[in-house]
């Protein structure tokens, strides 16, 4: 595998971590049935701070990325998935 597809892949999980600490405090939510993450309370800053409280210790590992790439994850992830206030397949569900 090459290297920009290997650090590319990292990315993506370190992404997934970075969704997995928004919705730990609550800025997105996932729909039960569906998965879809959708916008929750809103707290980024919550999600910084347990963010780096996780990569201290040791419970979420950059694996070569610092802690500014992660809360720039963080935001993007934040940022790409709290356009709705709900599951789409459910509201789509509920309007059919």
């Amino acid at each position: 595998m090459g290297r920009a597809k290997e650090h590319m892949m990292m990315r993506d999980d370190l992404a997934g971590a970075a969704r997995g600490v928004l919705r730990q405090v609550g800025a997105l939510k996932a729909c039960e049935a569906h998965g879809d993450l959708y916008e929750g309370n809103g707290d980024v800053e919550g999600a910084y701070k347990l963010g780096n409280s996780l990569i201290t210790r040791g419970e979420i590992e950059l694996n070569g990325f610092t802690r500014a790439e992660f809360s720039e994850l963080i935001k993007d992830q934040f940022e790409e998935n709290s356009f709705a206030e709900s599951c789409g397949y459910c509201a789509k569900n509920m309007r059919d």
